[in-house]
């Protein structure tokens, strides 16, 4: 035996039912706010938004404040590299090797005190490295891609704070070479990215010139 609804039933839907759309609303609107404030977290900070003139310069930090606030950026007189991978992060068929570039004094006791001793607030965010062109590949990285025996796929990526940007490197590995093993190896022994992250007409740049 089958039962058919009436779809012309005006009959009062249940408070239990009434009660499960309204938590389905609510949920779709928070939601959808959780959304919009991690996308405004997570932007990139542009230079115009910054007070550059008063750039605190000390003990190796830049503090670049907002306006008329003692909120803003860090940017570092010395970062180091972290390697992530070789691995298959991405695909079953290529393997991925990232390099983070990452501030040496980050969350550190002197970093610490730096914020606390100028009552400096940092908001970590990060200046957007990839369309300013902060970080870039060393020239002598890209003629030893030349060398290999594949040629791997690179790009620079943004840093995800306090990482100030990532090269990411991308390659298949063909049996009977030994082209893996000497990427890490050049790697771990040559400076592979530039850093330049002077802004004209600014009063910071930094002098690290790559790592």
């Amino acid at each position: 035996m089958r039962y058919f609804l009436n779809s012309k039933s005006n009959t009062t839907p249940k408070p239990a039912a009434l009660f499960t759309n309204n938590v389905f609303k609510f949920m779709m609107v928070f939601l959808y706010l959780f959304g919009l404030t991690s996308k405004v977290q997570a932007a990139f900070v542009q230079p115009h938004e910054l007070d550059w003139n008063n750039t605190i310069h000390e003990d190796g930090f830049y503090f670049v404040p907002l306006p008329q606030l003692n909120q803003g950026i860090l940017l570092y007189e010395r970062y180091d590299r972290a390697l992530i991978g070789p691995s298959f992060a991405y695909s079953p068929y290529e393997k991925t090797i990232r390099i983070r570039v990452i501030p040496t004094l980050y969350n550190t006791n002197k970093y610490k005190s730096f914020l606390k001793d100028n009552n400096l607030v940092d908001i970590r965010r990060n200046l957007d490295s990839k369309k300013m062109g902060i970080c870039k590949p060393t020239q002598a990285l890209l003629r030893f891609f030349k060398t290999m025996t594949f040629m791997p796929k690179f790009s620079m990526q943004p840093g995800n704070y306090p990482g100030l940007c990532s090269l990411e490197i991308k390659y298949l590995v063909p049996d009977g070479t030994d082209d893996e093993t000497r990427l890490l190896t050049y790697i771990s022994s040559h400076p592979i990215i530039r850093l330049d992250w002077r802004i004209p007409g600014q009063v910071v740049q930094n002098s690290q010139s790559s790592l």
